[in-house]
């Protein structure tokens, strides 16, 4: 069996005009994000949720790009943990549609609602960023080089987060559903408000 650095050392890296493009957008949100934050008046929430949901955002964007070039491979003992920022577009883009519309700052205590199902997953992949560097070897290589040879992991090495990550596309999809449904609800409530 090959050593976990033979094994590391084996993803090819690779940089097109799309690994160009996707690094520029990150470049770009961070940046945009950093610009908002500094120039926004402190009352105008909305811009604040927006600046925080391009950061989410670029962090996700900056983890897809670093699997794609397979410079991942430098930095994987931060495989996946992204994860729970893509719980926290729908609620982020939410209260910004929300504040634009009504103008009104939410409790401390609702806001956090909006935050738990991100913390919660997070609370719960606690094991996997805790496992050895061969069990998130073979997760990358799992999702992007599925031909290449998996890592031996220490024996005794569990996986019971996987449980609740296996949920992680439809708890997403549910978050911008029922987010999608409560910024139109919110929309068609207060539209006579906006006028023509």
């Amino acid at each position: 069996m090959s050593s976990l650095n033979d094994l590391i050392s084996q993803i090819p890296t690779r940089h097109n005009i799309i690994s160009y493009l996707v690094f520029s957008g990150v470049l770009l949100g961070f940046l945009m994000a950093v610009v908002i934050v500094i120039r926004t008046p402190i009352r105008n929430r909305a811009l604040y949720y927006y600046a925080l949901l391009l950061c989410c955002l670029s962090f996700v964007t900056l983890d897809t790009f670093l699997c794609y070039t397979g410079w991942m491979k430098y930095t994987l003992e931060w495989n996946d943990s992204t994860e729970p920022l893509t719980l926290l577009l729908a609620p982020l883009l939410y209260l910004c549609v929300r504040f634009l519309i009504l103008r009104t700052p939410l409790p401390a205590w609702v806001l956090a609602l909006h935050f738990l199902p991100a913390i919660l997953y997070a609370l719960s992949q606690i094991p996997y960023y805790l496992d050895p560097l061969p069990v998130k070897y073979n997760a990358y290589i799992g999702a992007y080089f599925p031909e290449f040879s998996f890592a031996e992991v220490p024996e005794g090495t569990t996986y019971g987060y996987q449980k609740v990550k296996d949920f992680q596309r439809w708890f997403l999809l549910i978050g911008f559903s029922i987010y999608g449904m409560l910024s139109l609800q919110l929309w068609y409530r207060n539209r006579k408000a906006f006028g023509n």
